[in-house]
């Protein structure tokens, strides 16, 4: 039985769940830090670091990463400062 509309709402925070969040461009456009949950229905945010020049993403940090294999670039990866 699948579970019910309402349901599926409250456990997927309104279907934001694994969507993109709190995204910054670094100061020289050549990187996008944001924070992403794994899947719609888990709420546990990962950082995740898109590279514009080569067109991929990576997990950088979060709850399923493995410390001891993380690059010493993620460390030094800082966003851009806020546009209003």
């Amino acid at each position: 039985m699948s579970d019910s509309f309402p349901r599926q709402y409250a456990r997927t925070h309104g279907f934001n769940l694994g969507n993109p969040r709190s995204i910054e461009v670094g100061s020289d456009g050549a990187r996008v830090a944001f924070l992403r949950t794994p899947a719609g229905d888990d709420t546990n945010a990962a950082l995740w670091v898109f590279d514009v020049a080569e067109d991929r993403e990576r997990q950088v940090e979060g709850p399923t990463e493995d410390r001891s294999r993380r690059s010493s670039s993620a460390s030094r990866v800082r966003p851009g400062p806020r546009r209003r």
